[in-house]
């Protein structure tokens, strides 16, 4: 015998709202003192080096990875600093970290500035390539900012290139880590934003403040840089990325190379970008590119995933919602000046239901007994800041009035009240669903 009572009692409880905070994942660097090994982690398509060669103080440069997790743009590729490697690692809690190689300095940096240099670290080879221009991206940070901002302790770093121009003569050292679209090079001088980061902006566009970050030690980095320069294929060209301090051997300063980007593209390029699927995800979700395994493919003269290209998002929210909203991702990529961009639609959605909180447990009682009355169910969600939790009652076994009866005369049938609860959110795709007994025996 089962028999469904028609009566419920409505319980709303305010939920425990679940913020969904990711954990990042910590950048990874793993000091490296094989030249060969460096450089091919920063080789792309279309390039042949050769005559690797290494000049850096003990653990100064390494090989980075999960930078996809930080903010510093840049999933992979090597580090030069001018103290060690691994000091790179956030969170951004040192106030001024820097450690001394003892490694002198470098004859084509020193032209450059005026002071002193030290701890310089430099990575050297020859290279030959099947286009004309050739291009590496970048991002230099350091301890320097912002409060040496303007000073004459001013961290150097440069992208030196020797060999044949296309328009002439030789290239001698050519420095190539230029702001874009200009001669200037980029410097803790020429890119911040006033020594107590309120100005004035000396093209600060470029300048990433990470006072407190969470991923990166640095108190500032540029954004996502390209050096590039026009070159003549089947031709050996030098190439030389070099850093050091100025003035002293006191704060760090790195620079952060992207890997595979060392890389040609023709002068006039063909480029593509094709977004990745619009996509339905849950509201706890991490919605990064990477967690979502959701990338566009790019495509530069034929090369899918050519590592020229500069790949960029922005996120706009077109609707608005507390567990229900929508997306636009805009996809951009940038090959030199040529730029092409798509948008992928991202609908986020609550379709998970909620979690019961200490459920309560069966009990057992005599059929003379007072019954009582269903306990408090709460719940919580992971999206919605309200659950409703609904209690229903049904009887299972002979009916209570028999139960009862019989217990003047001896043993009485048992009876069970079965309290099943449903808690929901309104929106979830399911609810969960769970049941409490007060069984009843004679």
């Amino acid at each position: 015998m089962n028999r469904f009572y028609s009566f419920s009692i409505k319980l709303l409880t305010v939920c425990l709202v679940l913020f969904s905070v990711r954990a990042e994942a910590q950048l990874a660097v793993t000091p490296s003192n094989n030249a060969v090994d460096l450089a091919n982690q920063i080789l792309g398509a279309g390039v042949t080096i050769s005559n690797a060669q290494l000049n850096c103080g003990e653990d100064g440069i390494g090989i980075f990875s999960n930078g996809g997790s930080t903010n510093i743009g840049i999933q992979d590729g090597i580090l030069l600093t001018t103290g060690l490697a691994a000091d790179a690692i956030g969170p951004n809690d040192a106030g001024g970290l820097g450690t001394s190689t003892f490694n002198g300095g470098d004859p084509d940096l020193q032209a450059l500035i005026p002071q002193t240099i030290n701890d310089a670290c430099v990575l050297n080879f020859d290279f030959t390539a099947e286009s004309n221009v050739l291009s590496v991206q970048y991002v230099f940070g350091s301890e320097e900012y912002h409060e040496f901002a303007n000073s004459s302790f001013n961290d150097v770093f440069a992208f030196f290139v020797s060999g044949p121009n296309p328009a002439g003569g030789n290239y001698v050292n050519q420095n190539l880590a230029l702001l874009p679209n200009s001669n200037i090079p980029v410097s803790i001088n020429s890119v911040n934003n006033g020594p107590s980061n309120t100005g004035p902006c000396t093209n600060c566009e470029y300048l990433i403040n990470n006072i407190g970050g969470l991923t990166i030690q640095y108190d500032a980095f540029t954004v996502v840089l390209t050096a590039s320069v026009e070159i003549i294929p089947g031709e050996t060209y030098s190439f030389k990325f070099a850093i050091a301090d100025a003035g002293d051997t006191n704060l760090d300063s790195g620079v952060f190379i992207k890997g595979s980007s060392f890389t040609v593209f023709p002068e006039d390029p063909t480029v593509s970008i094709e977004c990745p699927e619009n996509l339905f995800v849950d509201c706890t979700a991490d919605l990064a590119p990477e967690a979502l395994n959701s990338l566009p493919t790019i495509n530069v003269d034929g090369l899918t995933g050519s590592s020229s290209a500069v790949v960029t998002y922005m996120d706009n929210v077109i609707l608005e919602g507390e567990c229900q909203y929508v997306i636009a991702r805009t996809w951009m990529v940038q090959v030199g000046d040529f730029v092409e961009m798509c948008t992928q639609t991202i609908t986020v959605s609550d379709f998970t239901g909620p979690e019961f909180i200490d459920f309560p447990e069966d009990i057992l009682v005599s059929c003379v007994e007072e019954v009582p009355g269903p306990e408090m169910v709460s719940a919580e969600d992971a999206c919605n800041s309200v659950t409703e939790v609904e209690i229903f009652t049904s009887e299972t076994g002979a009916p209570i009035e028999e139960c009862i009866a019989s217990t003047a005369f001896g043993p009485g049938a048992d009876w069970a009240l079965w309290l099943p609860s449903l808690a929901t959110d309104g929106l979830a795709a399911s609810a969960n669903f769970m049941a409490s007994d007060l069984v009843f025996t004679k």
